[in-house]
Formats: C-alpha cells, structure tokens, sequence
C-alpha cells in the first residue's frame, strides 16, 4: 500500500507532519509574520448600492515598511502583493488585495528621498494603496464584500506585505458615526496587543464568539454565522464560522463553499477529535476520511483509502495512499514484518517500527489487535512493550518475530553492526542491561551500580557470560544495599 496522496486529499496527511515536527517547528516560528499594532487616523466603510467601499490611512511612524526589492516588496516581491483585512463586530470579516506587477494597474515604486510604492487599479476591488517609509499608509476599496447591514460596533484592519503586518484597531472612544451603511471612525490610539493574528484582533474588538468560553462556543455571530471551535491545536479558541468562506476553512462546522456539483464534507484526521477539517468533494460520494466512515472513501485514480498511524498523540486518520508503496521509499508504505507500522521519525523519514502497548515492563499486558500479545522487547538497553504474533518467535539472527514465552524478554543484540534476537529469562536480561549501562560509562567513579548477583556470578540464561567479580573492588561493595560499585 501506501504513499499518502498530494492535493485535497491530504489533511491527514498534514496533521501527521506536525505531529512529528512538535506541532510548531522552529522553521515555521522563524517564517511568522512580523507585527506592528498601529495608530489608526481614520477609517470609513460605507455602502454604496450593492457594494461596500473602505479607506483607511495611518500616519504612524511605527509602520512597517517593506524594503525596496526584498521578499516583501509588494510590487516585485515573493509572494509580493498586499492585502487588507477588516474585521468588524457586527458583520463576517472581509478582505481585499492586489497581486505585484508593475504598470497600471499594477504598481509603481519611487527609491529616492522617501521611499514610496503606489497601487492603482482600474475597475479592481482595490482602487488604491499608498505606501510612504515612516509617514503613512493608505488604501482605498471599491468592493469589499462586507455587509453593512448593522451597526458595525468596532472595527479593526490589518495590512499585509509580504511577512510584515501592520494593524489598527478602532473602538468606541473613536467611533464617530455607527450605523447600517455607514461607519466612521477616526483617530484610534495604537492597541495595547500583542500581535495581528484574526483571534488577537477579534478579541480587541469585542467579538463575544471570540470571547466564548471553548468547551461551549455558544456566543452569537453577526450575518448567520455559526461560534464553533477553532482548529485543537490553537490554543482553545472560538471563532464565527461563515457560509461565505471557502469549506476548508470552516471545520467543525463544514458549511462553506464548494465548486459546483460538490459538497463541503466533515474529515475526520489524526487530529484528536471526530470533526477537525473539511474538504469539497463530489456531492453524495463521501471522500477518504470523512466522519464516521472507516476507510472506504473515494480518492482520485491511482490511488485508495488507507489507515495511516497516529504518531504520539495523534490518531490514526484515513488518507489517500499509493497502493504498493513501502514504507520509507521514500514515504509512508507497507512494512514487510506484520508486527511492525510505518512511522514518521522526525529528521529521519517513515521507518518499520514495532506496534508499541501499554504496561508497565516487562510484565506489559496492555491490550493489542489482529492475535498478537503485548510482551517485553529490550533493544540494545530500550526497554519497550510491543504487540507481537505468537507464531513469530524472537529467535536467530534474522529476528522474524518478537515473541518469547512469559518470563522471557525478546532482547535485540546491535552489536557488531547486525542484529541478532533471543529471549532471555528476565533476571538475565536485567543483568545485561545493568551491564551495559555501566560499561558505556567512562568515568568509573560515576558508573552505575549493578545488582551484586550480575556481578559475582554469571546471569541465569547469560551462557558464555563470565563472572564480573574482576571487576569489583572490594571497598566499593555496600553490605546495606547488596550493591556494588565498579
């Protein structure tokens, strides 16, 4: 089986990966956005006919200004572009933006005295962006599809280029006029926040679903919006989920939009929970992963439906997979021993890894699927607690299973550049690895201590192993403990 799939269908995919990256790896930190919370000098929103217009300006010195051919120039950058989001109290969040390019419409750039870029677009939703280095920043939109069907209450928008984001927030000490179809607020003071993010600004608006309590989300939404919880992994956040938005951005509530002949279906990942994403797929066939299905879902040609394994505390999630893949060429696949999953090891890729269980070693006991029973395995010192089939006995140098009869541990030798398997009575396997332990260190002072019967006598079941008792100094031996000290 197995190579999960690229595309729409790879939720699970995705959730794997942070898992295994620690759920924010320090790459992605490093990529965050940077933010500036801003003094706003004015902003009006305004209906006019079936649209609604904007313009905002700050003259902040704080703002954040994007150097003239970095990534975040807006007219030549990478992504390049900029784009505005307004968040309002009384009406779903909106947005605007324009792409890079130089011309008309399209961007022009000044590199003189002060540092200046300037959008224009014709018959664009974004008329206007104006961009002057500590002096100011201005926009102005044609059509921002924001219903101002209410009373707005408070309002905030935040500019983005590139990675920097400025923002500003526009409360009731600014608001001058409030009402349906119009808002005006002006001269709004910097916002005592820590960053840009949607749920930072929501809050300092006063979004009462951003407020909610997460093990409930009942608070109200304006514009038929539902207060469901935000992804798990967020910290514990409520947010107002709209039919407007794209379906993949509205789990667990999976209402948004869809390209025609498609659905918005609930996926149930390796995220804990039953609803954590949702995607479009053709209406009434449900696709891998959907909510309460098991693996059985559609996938695009060439691929099929498999269970991938959780790894930590994830779960395990349907995805689309390749059906003769192998695990860790170079990706998720089967794994050749049946006792044995594909897992994603960070910094290492998916490796055939034992099916571990509970239980406290080695009497173990946890519960396993499949005949297989849950029993010690010691590898090179690891002490593990694995699912193993009993017709597979952890025997020889090729280690075809890691089943041993109770009482024994199927102990894995690494040494020598092979592996080779045997089960061992316990008391010689923690003999070995009382050994082991204090043999790799170097300080002899530091070693660990070892029980007295490993070291005076050959460990029951350790044949060849000769006694230890030349190692041993005979002040170090503790009478109290029945300890001895290398």
């Amino acid at each position: 089986m197995r190579q999960p799939s690229d595309g729409r269908h790879r939720a699970a995919a995705h959730a794997l990966l942070l898992a295994a990256a620690g759920l924010v790896s320090a790459s992605v930190l490093a990529a965050r956005a940077t933010d500036r919370p801003v003094a706003g000098r004015s902003v009006k929103l305004m209906a006019a006919g079936a649209k609604t217009r904007l313009a905002f300006a700050s003259r902040d010195p704080a703002l954040l200004f994007p150097a003239i051919g970095s990534g975040d120039d807006p007219a030549t950058g990478t992504p390049g572009g900029i784009e505005i989001d307004v968040f309002a109290r009384g009406a779903a969040p909106a947005s605007v933006g324009a792409a890079k390019g130089l011309g008309t419409p399209g961007w022009r750039v000044v590199d003189g005295k002060v540092d200046t870029y300037v959008y224009r677009g014709r018959g664009g939703p974004l008329a206007l962006a104006l961009l002057r280095r500590g002096t100011l920043l201005q926009v102005a939109a044609a059509d921002l599809e924001m219903t101002l069907a209410a009373p707005l209450g408070a309002v905030a928008v935040r500019v983005t280029t590139g990675t920097l984001r400025s923002c500003a927030v526009f409360t009731e000490g600014s608001v001058r006029r409030d009402r349906p179809g119009l808002f005006v607020a002006r001269d709004a003071a910097a916002p005592q926040i820590a960053d840009c993010e949607d749920h930072t600004l929501l809050l300092a608006i006063g979004d009462p679903c951003a407020q909610a309590e997460f093990a409930f989300c009942g608070a109200p939404c304006p514009a038929g919006g539902i207060c469901a919880p935000a992804d798990p992994l967020s910290g514990g956040r409520c947010r107002c989920v709209y039919p407007s938005q794209p379906c993949g951005d509205t789990a667990p509530v999976c209402g948004g939009e869809c390209p025609a002949g498609e659905q918005c279906w609930p996926i149930d990942d390796a995220i804990p929970g039953t609803v954590n994403a949702c995607l479009c797929a053709p209406a009434g066939e449900p696709p891998c992963g959907a909510s309460g299905m098991t693996c059985n879902g559609g996938c695009p040609p060439g691929l099929e439906c498999g269970l991938v394994p959780g790894v930590g505390m994830f779960d395990d999630a349907c995805a689309c997979v390749e059906p003769d893949a192998l695990c860790g060429q170079p990706g998720f696949g089967d794994c050749p021993h049946p006792d044995f999953q594909c897992i994603l090891i960070p910094g290492s890729g998916h490796q055939c890894l034992p099916i571990v269980c509970g239980g406290p070693f080695p009497a173990c006991g946890g519960s396993c699927t499949g005949g297989r029973t849950c029993v010690p395995l010691d590898v090179a010192g690891s002490e593990l607690c694995v699912c193993a089939t009993p017709s597979l006995g952890c025997d020889g140098p090729a280690c075809s299973g890691l089943y041993c009869p109770s009482g024994d541990v199927c102990t894995v030798d690494v040494s020598g550049g092979s592996s080779t398997c045997s089960c061992t009575p316990r008391e010689a396997s923690q003999c070995l690895r009382a050994t082991a332990r204090a043999s790799s260190r170097s300080d002899i002072e530091e070693r660990p201590r070892i029980p007295a019967r490993c070291a005076l006598r050959p460990c029951a079941g350790c044949a060849g192993q000769p006694p230890r008792s030349d190692l041993i100094s005979e002040s170090s031996v503790s009478g109290s403990t029945g300890f001895v000290r290398w």
